[in-house]
Formats: C-alpha cells, structure tokens, sequence
C-alpha cells in the first residue's frame, strides 16, 4: 500500500514501467489508481498514458498492470467520504514506509508493492 504523487509522464515510465512493480506474493496482485483532484484530466490521462505504454511493451494480451482504476470523482469526493479511513491510512502507511526503506523512492516503491 502506498501512493505516489507523479506529475509528469517521464516520472510515471520511469517509476512505473522501467522497473514493473511485482505482487509481494503469487496470492497478491498490483493495481494502480490514478486521481486527481476531480478526476477529470490528469487522473484519466495518466491512466491512459500507462495503458498505452504498457501496451508498447507487452506482446498482447500480456501487460504488467492488468488493473487500472480512475478514482471516480478524484479526491475531491473520495476525501469527505473517507476522510477517518484516509487519516488512519496516512499513519500506517507513514510507519512502513519508515520502516521500508532508507529512500523514499524506494520505501514508496516497497509499500506499493505489499497492497
């Protein structure tokens, strides 16, 4: 579990699709959501950027991110819906990270990984 906050297609092929992002385990599976804060420009259109890529990559049907999801609303819904969920989310997923990995980079990376 963690989130990352990618402006810019470079950092999003570089973070995403240079180096996949695995399941921790077989049991597991790696999903991505995109938002933004009404999901709809940059959310959708980062989403669609990764399919496509990913799509460039993989021989047919195979795709390392099978699972793309847009957040309906973006954040500026999901927020005052969740907001007690989101709270308790920021603390856990604050003390794994600390633990995860020296570099944030990495420690997000690492969080991503274990959802």
């Amino acid at each position: 579990m963690g989130a990352l906050n990618l402006h810019q297609e470079e950092q999003v092929e570089e973070f995403l699709l240079q180096t996949p992002i695995l399941p921790s385990s077989p049991e597991k599976r790696v999903l991505l959501v995109f938002h933004c804060e009404f999901s709809s420009e940059r959310g959708p259109r980062m989403c669609r950027f990764v399919r496509e890529r990913d799509r460039v990559l993989n021989e047919y049907p195979n795709l390392h991110y099978p699972e793309l999801y847009v957040l309906k609303g973006g954040y500026k819904e999901f927020f005052p819906l969740f907001q007690r969920t989101t709270r308790t989310l920021r603390r856990t997923c604050a003390s794994s990270v600390s633990r995860a990995a020296p570099g944030p980079a990495n420690a997000a990376r690492e969080t991503s990984t274990a959802a």
